[in-house]
């Protein structure tokens, strides 16, 4: 085993739920991938952890909110196209100086968001809310 797997299985997650709130959000966030039939097989949970596991090493005990973070690891394993857009867009609309989005510019993230879904063979509704959870300003894609 070489060091850096040694190290990541080393790590004291005490750290990263420090606290009953995380804890309590982390669960929330479990059963509702459940609920939404992401996680089907023992294969996607053992995957989702291992993804999970790497990301809290990635960012340490830096992390506002862990059910986010599994949320997006859930996402990037079962649909790549989706996490891809979802990455696009937070680094795009992020780094901008105006909160505000063009309507031509929604129009294209729009059209980029359902090639994705299709390409991941999901309905545009199917994550709605995560995707809601996760970039908050985005609720303007699902009024169209």
């Amino acid at each position: 085993m070489n060091f850096e797997m040694s190290y990541l299985l080393e790590i004291s997650y005490s750290e990263v739920l420090d606290n009953e709130e995380k804890t309590k959000r982390l669960s929330f966030t479990l059963r509702e991938l459940f609920e939404l039939d992401i996680l089907k097989t023992p294969r996607d949970v053992n995957r989702l952890i291992n993804s999970f596991a790497l990301g809290i090493h990635g960012v340490g005990p830096l992390v506002i909110d862990l059910g986010d973070l599994l949320l997006r690891c859930a996402i990037q394993l079962k649909f790549p196209n989706v996490y891809e857009w979802i990455y696009q867009y937070s680094e795009t609309t992020l780094s901008e100086s105006s909160p505000v989005i063009e309507e031509t510019t929604k129009i294209t993230y729009l059209e980029r968001l359902q090639n994705a879904y299709e390409t991941d063979g999901l309905e545009l509704s199917h994550l709605e809310e995560i995707l809601e959870r996760l970039i908050p300003n985005i609720n303007w894609s699902f009024s169209k």
